[in-house]
């Protein structure tokens, strides 16, 4: 079964147009939150306040999000 992935990064949403195929929702689910922990590493430099993935299952419909979400004390 294919799944999507959009980034979303301050409010911003990024469609993924192409998906990835697992064999549930459960697996895709826990590749969005290994995704999630992945790009805010790769962006570490790139100052952002939250950063999700957005889940979607091949009928459009989002079924999970992982998210992180920093706040102001956390900033430097």
């Amino acid at each position: 079964m294919r799944f999507f992935f959009d980034l979303v990064q301050d409010g911003v949403l990024s469609a993924d147009d192409t998906g990835l195929d697992f064999g549930t929702a459960e697996a895709a689910k826990a590749e969005a939150a290994r995704t999630v922990l992945e790009v805010a590493a790769d962006l570490f430099h790139n100052p952002f306040r939250s950063l999700a993935i957005q889940l979607r299952d091949p009928s459009g419909r989002m079924i999970h999000i992982a998210e992180l979400r920093f706040y102001a004390r956390d900033m430097p």
